[in-house]
């Protein structure tokens, strides 16, 4: 059996399987389209309330993290310098 008759096969097999409701499959991501049109999609004013939210969170995670890095890097200089190297 040669390459592309394999690949025809498989093209074939997959263009003729069934899901549960015995419907035929046209190809193996059919179904994809019918979940996103189930999807609750954000209007444009909830979009920019969860970007908002999103940017105060990154923002105040920077500020805290930057605290943190300070005092312990604060705290080893000061623990490098009481062991007199």
């Amino acid at each position: 059996m040669s390459v592309t008759t394999a690949l025809e096969k498989k093209k074939k097999d997959m263009s003729t399987k069934t899901n549960k409701g015995g419907q035929k499959k046209k190809f193996p991501f059919s179904g994809m389209w019918a979940e996103l049109k189930k999807v609750h999609w954000p209007t444009k004013k909830e979009l920019a309330k969860f970007t908002l939210v999103v940017i105060v969170a990154v923002i105040i995670m920077a500020v805290a993290l930057s605290i943190i890095d300070f005092v312990l890097g604060s705290g080893f200089a000061g623990l490098y310098k009481l062991t007199g190297n």
